[in-house]
């Protein structure tokens, strides 16, 4: 076996609409280190990704962004109400399952 002494993992994440999706992550509290026009990187709990300015229909399709969080119905609660409010229209989220 290889051992790539990695110290990091950074996925990348396509978006139809960049600077939305951009605000959206920012929203979720995601913390936003870097970006310039195509590309951003955000930070939660220690774990990054980038968010990219680049859109094909079947891989996002295909996608999903999994978060593990503390209280699962508390936030499933919140994101409903951010996407009640109206600002993020393409988002969805499942209710949390055991």
């Amino acid at each position: 076996m290889i051992n790539l002494h990695a110290s990091d993992l950074r996925p990348f994440i396509p978006s139809q609409d960049f600077v939305l999706s951009r605000n959206f992550y920012s929203a979720l509290g995601c913390e936003l280190e870097w970006s310039d026009d195509n590309l951003a990187l955000f930070n939660l709990a220690g774990s990054r990704f980038y968010l990219q300015r680049y859109y094909v229909k079947e891989w996002v399709e295909n996608s999903m962004f999994h978060i593990s969080v503390q209280d699962a119905a508390n936030c499933f609660t919140d994101i409903t109400g951010l996407i009640e409010s109206g600002r993020f229209p393409s988002v969805r989220v499942a209710p949390p399952k055991r």
